[in-house]
């Protein structure tokens, strides 16, 4: 879920600036060159701009996508994919 614009007013982000920061630092570092395996910890809302900036709706509604869940992506020349959801249920 995304609360779109509503914390702007407060001073927040908009859920694009969000989108665009998190793949942003996502990209910086994955790029690094020691990186192996990186655990990015997230709220929700987050989480999920992160995922639509590189799957359809379609495919978002496949996932199972939850409190808690733990989402997995491989990463390569500036293209994160999918690869699986884990959820506590």
């Amino acid at each position: 879920m995304s609360y779109g614009d509503f914390f702007v007013d407060y001073g927040g982000e908009s859920s694009d600036q969000v989108q665009t920061r998190m793949n942003a630092t996502l990209v910086e570092v994955m790029e690094k060159e020691c990186h192996h395996n990186i655990l990015c910890v997230s709220h929700g809302g987050s989480m999920y701009r992160f995922i639509q900036k590189w799957l359809s709706q379609e495919q978002i509604k496949t996932i199972k996508f939850t409190n808690c869940c733990i989402l997995k992506f491989e990463y390569s020349e500036g293209i994160f994919k999918f690869k699986e959801s884990i959820s506590q249920d």
